[in-house]
């Protein structure tokens, strides 16, 4: 499944009835778990960097990482900057 645009997602969930998570990313463990846990539930999910955890990570690394998991996941996965 791509990418896919946060706008898009949140106004199918709104006319369709349903909400969707949006975990923040602490580390590449958390990218993993999130993602893995959304296909299980076989829900699109929303993956947020929040500028307060950069401290914890690379974010270069954290982004190619997070868009690459976003790519081959099997759900529609937005990704946020906050």
């Amino acid at each position: 499944m791509p990418l896919v645009n946060l706008r898009d997602m949140l106004v199918h969930a709104h006319r369709h009835g349903y909400a969707v998570g949006a975990f923040d990313l602490v580390g590449l463990d958390f990218l993993e778990a999130i993602v893995a846990g959304a296909e299980q539930a076989r829900a699109p999910v929303i993956l947020s960097l929040a500028e307060s955890h950069f401290g914890y990570f690379d974010f270069e690394l954290a982004m190619a990482a997070t868009v690459a998991a976003a790519r081959r996941a099997s759900v529609p996965v937005a990704i946020h900057l906050d």
